[in-house]
């Protein structure tokens, strides 16, 4: 979602959609420049302060679109990135987690920085997600584990209580905390250096292996359970509320992807058989 409320939604292999909020109609992105995005998949997007949106893909490296909303550019191939999980903007530069470490792009000068073999994912290099808290941490999350950047020392610091979890999203409550969403582990909550574990046993979902997560802006959090389809948390009730093909009526699939609030507060869903919105 940018800032103008507008949604911005991949798709795996059927190009770039823009939904127009106020009138109610989406856009379709085939192409950067000569170069078709049919057949590559769009694996996140993200907003900086400029208002320029960049894309990663799985195989187009990481585009460009500029403010007004225009044709897209490309910015880094796929030969120099490989498949890319996930952006962020900390401290005005893109950071992108990919198969291949970890980039640090600056916008302004064009130009990288790469970072591989982490303290504690030495043996694996991917980074499928980055994160920017509210007040600039940056979280990396690895298949081994969860670290945090210390700009001063160009370093990272790994969380211990994280270490050996594959973390697949990381989210920001009002209140600060961190919600880990992990492939094989459960939820986790991560505040003040405690953590909580959330397992199959607080949700009647597998949220063990839980994919993308929502906090959104009641502060109630929603979570993509595998293919069980998806579960929202109440922080103030400690209790969850289970979505799936039986208990919301209109909702054809149980494997959701992703999911993000709008600014009406309508929950939306990208799925294996198309886009839900949830009034």
């Amino acid at each position: 979602r940018d800032r103008s409320g507008n949604l911005w939604v991949g798709t795996k292999d059927s190009g770039l959609n823009l939904y127009n909020h106020r009138q109610d109609n989406f856009k379709t992105i085939w192409s950067v420049g000569t170069t078709s995005l049919l057949g590559s998949k769009t694996t996140d997007l993200i907003q900086t302060r400029e208002g320029d949106i960049y894309i990663s893909t799985e195989s187009r490296g990481l585009l460009k679109c500029g403010r007004d909303h225009g044709k897209l550019t490309s910015v880094l191939s796929s030969d120099l990135t490989g498949m890319i999980y996930s952006l962020c903007v900390n401290s005005g530069e893109i950071w992108l987690g990919t198969q291949r470490g970890l980039l640090r792009y600056n916008p302004a000068t064009g130009l990288y920085h790469r970072y591989v073999s982490f303290s504690t994912a030495s043996i694996d290099d991917r980074v499928h997600v980055v994160y920017s808290t509210a007040n600039g941490r940056l979280m990396v999350g690895t298949t081994l584990g969860l670290m945090e950047y210390d700009p001063k020392s160009d370093r990272f610091t790994s969380i211990k209580s994280f270490d050996g979890h594959f973390v697949t999203s990381v989210a920001e409550d009002r209140n600060g905390g961190l919600y880990v969403a992990t492939y094989a582990h459960g939820l986790c909550y991560w505040k003040d250096d405690v953590v909580r574990h959330y397992t199959e046993d607080d949700c009647a979902l597998f949220i063990d292996n839980s994919k993308d997560i929502c906090v959104d802006r009641y502060g109630r959090v929603w979570i993509t359970c595998n293919n069980s389809g998806l579960c929202r948390y109440d922080r103030d009730s400690d209790s969850f509320v289970v979505y799936d093909k039986k208990s919301l009526m209109g909702l054809k699939t149980n494997r959701i992807f992703s999911v993000i609030d709008d600014t009406r507060g309508d929950i939306w869903f990208g799925t294996d058989v198309g886009l839900v919105r949830l009034n």
